[in-house]
């Protein structure tokens, strides 16, 4: 589910591997189809009024259901809620990191390489 960079991969891509657009023999391309998402974030009150609200929509090549279904089923959280945001968090993380490398990220990215390829590795054997 994920490749060499540690980067998620969807079932598109996991599917797609090798699959070109253009006929055998003819030029080579690979074709990475963009999902759209929008993102509602809602501040939720003491007294339960809405508060203050944020939305955004972006594209990804990954199929972020998918993964969101991966990581409820590995085993290395309590409950779905945590996987969920995790996946989530992970995600919006990793694609902010590599549209804005530079110095912000420089010493965290061996450390996000590295959770990356556990997770890639196995599921949590203690659960």
């Amino acid at each position: 589910m994920f490749d060499g960079g540690g980067r998620l991969l969807s079932g598109n891509e996991l599917g797609s591997a090798g699959k070109t657009d253009a006929p055998s023999g003819q030029g080579k391309t690979r074709h990475m189809r963009k999902n759209r998402y929008q993102i509602q974030l809602e501040k939720i009150e003491e007294d339960g009024s809405r508060g203050a609200s944020a939305s955004f929509e972006f594209e990804n090549h990954d199929d972020l259901f998918r993964i969101m279904d991966f990581m409820k089923s590995c085993g290395h959280f309590r409950d779905e809620r945590d996987a969920v945001q995790f996946a989530l968090g992970l995600k919006l993380l990793g694609d902010a990191m590599m549209r804005n490398r530079g110095e912000l990220f420089r010493d965290f990215e061996p450390a996000f390489v590295s959770l990356m390829k556990k997770l890639k590795g196995r599921r949590n054997p203690e659960r």
